[in-house]
């Protein structure tokens, strides 16, 4: 089973909704974030989308798929941007790292 939220403060010691973005920046990043804020912040929206994502990791069963440790929040986040910037796994890895 995937982990939704991360609970550990240790690995996120500002929490994603009270992080400033400069709106003004003109970088992708920023307002694909900014919308990520939005979602992340919207209780409801959030327990559809996790929904969504329960039943698809569920078609695959426990197969071993996956990263260890990785949240389910990340691979929407990822998977937006990588879509989002155009960019390759080498230049999304940077961008996550």
């Amino acid at each position: 089973m995937r982990i939704f939220r991360t609970t550990q403060p240790a690995f996120q010691p500002v929490p994603f909704e009270e992080i400033k973005f400069d709106p003004t920046q003109r970088d992708g990043v920023v307002r694909i974030l900014i919308g990520l804020q939005s979602v992340y912040g919207n209780e409801s929206l959030w327990l559809q989308i996790q929904q969504l994502l329960e039943n698809h990791f569920q078609q695959f069963g426990d197969q071993g798929f996956g990263r260890p440790g990785m949240s389910a929040w990340t691979i929407p986040v990822l998977a937006l941007i990588k879509h989002s910037l155009r960019c390759n796994y080498d230049l999304l890895l940077t961008l996550a790292n």
